[in-house]
């Protein structure tokens, strides 16, 4: 099991939460610790696809590391490892292999970060 922590946060007003402790992976290869107090939207889903994709879902743990990565880059990690552990993360939280897939595309497509242009 590579999340080492569980999900726990507090809703902090329309489509925003704010962790209130740590969420930590670590796969033997990758650790990330998302500090408590970061401020999420979990998933960066357009409203039209909700009722098939929700904001907050399974893949949630998966979409907030995602978002830390992509928020807190500073040269750790480039877009594609960011792409690919969300990937990693939501087979790793029993996402079928499908709808992993086509959110691993999505973000691959359209998810933007801090880094370089």
């Amino acid at each position: 099991m590579a999340f080492r922590s569980t999900l726990a946060y507090r809703e902090m007003g329309k489509h925003r939460w704010q962790l209130t402790k740590p969420l930590i992976w670590d796969d033997g290869s990758i650790r990330i610790q998302v500090p408590r107090g970061y401020i999420t939207d979990f998933a960066s889903i357009p409203p039209i696809f909700w009722p098939v994709l929700p904001k907050h879902a399974r893949y949630s743990p998966a979409a907030v590391i995602h978002d830390w990565i992509y928020s807190d880059f500073h040269g750790r990690y480039t877009k594609e490892e960011a792409d690919q552990l969300f990937y990693d993360a939501l087979i790793n939280l029993g996402v079928r292999k499908q709808r992993a897939w086509a959110m691993h595309k999505a973000v691959k497509l359209f998810g933007k970060g801090n880094w370089p242009k």
